[in-house]
């Protein structure tokens, strides 16, 4: 599965691990998606994935080798420069369906289901995702 490209890369996410490969060299750099076991047995069946959602929903570019994932309810950073996949910061409702990076600062929409009609809020983070505020409701 391709989450992210550009002119020179792409990232696949294939069998529980993110795939960095660079279209001018045969280079490709590998960071596995978890330390578990069991989880990353699970990540090598397609129909486990799809049914327990186990698939990165959005990934953004924060420097060269350094991107904020968001999988499983979660926010990530993955490191290809020190082959690191970890945890951040949860997220607010359910995954959001895009996550936005402008002039450093990220944004989501929170997104989950509202029958209570409560206030749903956009959610800023201006430390890369270590930390979110309200930004808007």
């Amino acid at each position: 599965m391709i989450l992210y490209a550009d002119a020179s890369e792409s990232i696949n996410f294939v069998r529980g691990r993110f795939v960095l490969e660079n279209f001018k060299s045969t280079d490709k750099e590998v960071v596995p998606a978890s330390r578990s076991f069991s989880l990353t047995v699970a990540m090598h069946f397609s129909l486990v994935c799809r049914l327990l959602r186990l698939y990165p929903s959005n990934v953004i570019r924060l420097s060269t080798k350094k991107f904020l994932v968001v999988f499983r309810k979660r926010f990530y950073h993955l490191d290809f420069a020190n082959t690191s996949f970890t945890y951040r910061s949860d997220i607010v409702g359910s995954s959001p369906i895009n996550v936005l990076l402008d002039d450093g600062v990220l944004f989501y929409g929170e997104y989950r289901q509202n029958k209570e009609r409560s206030p749903i809020a956009l959610w800023r983070s201006t430390d890369f995702g270590e930390t979110w505020e309200s930004a808007y409701q």
